[in-house]
């Protein structure tokens, strides 16, 4: 019985995402040592995680991180707002970003390169949304008990 009830809860999660497909891509950009993309990978909903980070530690964390989760996963070792790096994401579903140390340059850069999602992709930001009116906010949810502090994450969907 609880398995169906979790079942039935994946089934409205994904319902209440609509057009998004959780089989598709989920991308972390500025991904540190991998755990959202074990999250999204252990979740069993997504059919590849993908990690765009630029310091060498954290790439190597990363992949020793995901080295045992059974799904397809890539770590890359590039500037997520550079062409090369943007590249990696233009057709993801979801994008995850820990932006509590973006400044507002940046967020600007991410915005710009997210407006090539597809329409129904989501972006979810922490502390500030996308300055961007390609993005419509879903859901702002409090998280007062992050291990860094109190944090706001916007969940965004590209209209």
């Amino acid at each position: 019985v609880q398995g169906a009830r979790a079942e039935d809860a994946r089934q409205r999660q994904r319902a209440d995402l609509g057009a998004c497909s959780l089989d598709g891509k989920f991308v972390d950009l500025g991904s540190g040592t991998g755990r959202p993309l074990v999250y999204a990978a252990t979740l069993g909903s997504f059919a590849e995680v993908i990690g765009l980070e630029l310091l060498d530690g954290y790439v190597r964390s990363s992949r020793e991180t995901l080295a045992h989760v059974e799904c397809k996963w890539s770590i890359h070792q590039r500037d997520f707002v550079s062409e090369e790096g943007a590249a990696a994401w233009r057709d993801a579903d979801v994008v995850f970003a820990a932006s509590t140390v973006f400044d507002e340059a940046q967020m600007a850069r991410i915005a710009a390169r997210a407006a090539a999602l597809k329409r129904g992709a989501r972006v979810v930001t922490l502390d500030v949304a996308l300055p961007s009116p390609h993005f419509a906010v879903e859901w702002l949810i409090k998280c007062p008990d992050c291990s860094w502090g109190a944090a706001r994450a916007f969940e965004q969907r590209r209209v």
